[in-house]
């Protein structure tokens, strides 16, 4: 198990037009798949950060999570820049935090962290890159919290393009991975109801 990072962040509150429904909300294993992936980061980061988009959201989200045993160190972010999509979750997030260095980040929709991808990521600090990601997954990544001036200029442009954005960074990506080795490291993304579904019928296979 890799060493404690001090912050974690969930980008959460998204609009879900693809689900249909509010991902961060869908149940897997009896909860919500917040309060699992936020169990899973209070193993690996001493802090966790929910942007959770809205206020109302935010609500929704906290009483979800309340009577997790470490809630007391589960903080929430509301967008600075409302409706503007991931890149103000990630700004509003980060701008939260007051230390400076390595946060980890990862979107409300992957329900699996992976202790040996984590490692890679934090292996990949070498050189101080801005933002250490794996190949295609810009939001299962470690961003350090320096990029704060970048996101902020790129939010009031409104250039919201995500794979813009990192291109305006300093990145080091990890290697493209075969279709099981993804889904090994917890790189499998809930995006419609059939990815939901296969990751469903997935874990019952698997525990069967």
């Amino acid at each position: 198990m890799p060493d404690k990072l001090r912050n974690s962040i969930v980008l959460a509150g998204g609009r879900s037009s693809r689900m249909g429904q509010d991902k961060a909300l869908l149940i897997i294993e009896g909860e919500p798949l917040l309060r699992r992936l936020v169990r899973q980061l209070s193993e690996i980061s001493e802090r966790v950060m929910i942007a959770s988009g809205s206020e109302a959201q935010m609500d929704r989200y906290r009483a979800v999570l309340q009577d997790l045993p470490f809630a007391t160190d589960i903080q929430f972010a509301v967008d600075r820049y409302p409706g503007e999509g991931p890149l103000a979750g990630l700004h509003a997030g980060i701008c939260e935090i007051r230390e400076e260095g390595y946060v980890l980040v990862t979107a409300c929709d992957m329900p699996d962290i992976s202790p040996s991808l984590l490692q890679r990521l934090l292996d990949g600090r070498t050189g101080g890159p801005d933002v250490i990601y794996a190949q295609g997954q810009p939001f299962h990544a470690l961003y350090h919290t320096s990029v704060t001036a970048v996101l902020e200029e790129a939010l009031q442009q409104r250039s919201l393009r995500v794979m813009d954005f990192i291109g305006r960074l300093n990145s080091s990506v990890l290697p493209p991975e075969s279709d099981s080795a993804k889904i090994a490291t917890g790189l499998s993304n809930l995006n419609t109801q059939e990815d939901y579904q296969n990751y469903l019928n997935r874990m019952r296979r698997d525990g069967s």
